[in-house]
């Protein structure tokens, strides 16, 4: 088994390799949420989506993923979507574009543990470390999650 690689793939030490641009939990309780991801991260120039391997970790809960031609996976309720592969199944440029929905109890539990979604009024954002690894490759990053119920 190969070891983890960092994910910066060239870029300079500032960049982050992950970018999470949205992440709200929702659901129509807080025992039946879901957390929705999207945002980037980068790959190498010309990746091929078929057959990749996806994992998404919130706190200790992993979510694996091996993705399709088309990029999407679905595995126990928990979907991956990668949104800006080609026709052919590839990502050019080096920076793939991806929508996850994660659910369950173990994800909540990681959750309450990290202490988000905080719901105290005027209690300070509490930041959610998120790792994900394409192919073996690590990237991670702080996210702040908002928090959304569902009517019913």
């Amino acid at each position: 088994m190969r070891a983890m690689a960092q994910g910066l793939l060239g870029l300079g030490a500032a960049v982050q390799s992950l970018q999470i641009t949205r992440a709200e939990l929702s659901g129509p309780s807080p025992e039946n949420s879901e957390l929705k991801l999207q945002g980037t991260v980068t790959v190498p120039e010309v990746f091929s989506v078929a057959e990749g391997s996806v994992t998404v970790q919130v706190g200790q809960k992993i979510f694996a993923f091996v993705l399709d031609a088309s990029g999407g996976a679905t595995r126990t309720g928990n979907s991956f979507q990668v949104r800006n592969a080609d026709r052919s199944g590839v990502v050019r440029g080096g920076l793939m574009e991806f929508e996850s929905t994660l659910s369950g109890r173990e994800l909540k539990q990681e959750l309450q543990i990290a202490g988000a979604p905080q719901t105290a009024a005027g209690a300070p954002p509490r930041l959610v470390p998120i790792a994900m690894s394409v192919d073996s490759v690590a990237h991670s990053a702080n996210v702040q999650i908002k928090s959304f119920q569902k009517e019913r």
